[in-house]
């Protein structure tokens, strides 16, 4: 992992995206794949269609401005698009989902989109609570699946991606 594409803030990722950076690209994978990945894998044991989910994500953000449209952050917005993609493309091919216990921030921000008030609400938390506690789902989830299993091939496949545009 480039610590540099890391380290940059959703705001710099997102400014560069507003100025076509490519660069942009290998930040949000850098930062974001594993935990995108993570969320695939709630919904399907077969490692290798994650990894073409996770390719087919990146593809169609790349080719739409959802990631500047959107009013909510980058990271939930990615999420939620990684999770809506997975289940569209694992019901196109009739594949049926598989319904792994998500954690609670994780379950009421991504799968049920809820906004942090409404998540604050149900949990009783403060939206700083919550959001302290996502990043500590996060976190686990990067750290699960960057060690379990990093899916090489879907980054080659991005970037190749990336860099023919």
């Amino acid at each position: 992992m480039n610590v540099q594409h890391a380290t940059a803030s959703d705001a710099e990722m997102l400014a560069m995206m507003q100025h076509n950076n490519a660069l942009v690209w290998e930040c949000l994978y850098d930062k974001y794949a594993a935990a995108m990945y993570g969320v695939t894998l709630r919904l399907t044991d077969d490692e290798t269609l994650a990894e073409e989910i996770l390719v087919q994500v990146f593809v169609r953000l790349k080719t739409s401005e959802i990631l500047l449209e959107s009013e909510k952050s980058l990271c939930l917005n990615l999420l939620q698009h990684t999770y809506l993609t997975a289940k569209e493309i694992l019901k196109h091919h009739d594949i049926p989902t598989v319904h792994r216990e998500a954690s609670s921030m994780l379950d009421c921000l991504v799968y049920k989109s809820h906004s942090i008030a409404e998540t604050a609400a149900v949990h009783a938390l403060t939206p700083a609570e919550v959001k302290q506690k996502l990043r500590s789902e996060l976190k686990t989830i990067r750290s699960q699946y960057s060690q379990v299993s990093r899916p090489e091939d879907a980054e080659t496949q991005v970037m190749t991606f990336v860099q023919s545009e």
